[in-house]
């Protein structure tokens, strides 16, 4: 008996909401998306929330579906939010060092965000289903999946962090955490939640954020190959 109702909840967990009660978001935090509530690096007890609500879904997603690549498959488009989709937002030609590149050779430990396929395609079949005018992607070869949510997470742009902010989290690479007006219920914590959701068949439009990541394959328009060619980026073309 006490088994059959383990597993009867295990088989109900489908978002953060069936396993942790409603987060109580005190007046302290910022809740401005545009600030340190989403987007950019806040202070200590926004990012403290933030964080918090991180560490809550890594405890209990299901990591052998989400960590999966042959069950959920990760693609970034290059600026899709910033619309700044260039190579050098990626790889600064300031920091380069040829065999030693973060995310081509080497693990790059800043988080990125990026959207999820369920079941995974064939990127070549998956690219003109969605923003044809966003001709740039990568998909990996590497990575560890560090949240994920049904819908756009609010997490921070990189392109935003100061100087500071990255001299503080050098060692970790710059964090991406959900903004505070993220809500327990939009966070899948396996394949049923984001199936449930509606949006897990073919493009899922909410965030999957990753580290320790390098890219395997470089989807692109004639325009990026010598950049790519430069960097020894693996690339294919996909439009002209």
């Amino acid at each position: 008996m006490i088994r059959q109702l383990i597993r009867e909840m295990l088989l109900a967990e489908m978002t953060l909401a069936d396993v942790v009660p409603e987060r109580h978001r005190p007046k302290e935090v910022d809740w401005d998306y545009s600030t340190g509530g989403g987007l950019e690096y806040g202070d200590y007890v926004t990012t403290k929330f933030r964080r918090d609500i991180k560490k809550d879904w890594n405890k209990h997603a299901d990591m052998s579906f989400f960590q999966n690549p042959e069950k959920l498959q990760v693609i970034h488009y290059l600026g899709l939010y910033s619309d700044n989709n260039s190579l050098a937002d990626y790889f600064p030609s300031g920091n380069l060092v040829q065999g030693k590149i973060p995310g081509i050779h080497i693990p790059n430990r800043n988080e990125l965000s990026c959207i999820g396929l369920v079941p995974p395609v064939k990127p070549e079949d998956y690219y003109p289903k969605f923003h044809l005018d966003k001709r740039r992607f990568f998909t990996f070869k590497r990575y560890r999946v560090t949240f994920v949510s049904n819908v756009d997470a609010g997490s921070e742009w990189l392109s935003k962090a100061t100087p500071e902010d990255v001299n503080k989290m050098k060692g970790s690479g710059l964090a991406k955490r959900p903004a505070t007006n993220t809500y327990e219920k939009n966070l899948p914590v396996d394949k049923e939640g984001m199936i449930s959701s509606g949006r897990g068949l073919a493009f899922d439009p909410g965030e999957v954020i990753i580290d320790n990541w390098i890219v395997d394959t470089f989807y692109c328009d004639n325009e990026m190959v010598e950049q790519a060619k430069a960097l020894g980026l693996k690339y294919k073309v996909v439009r002209s």
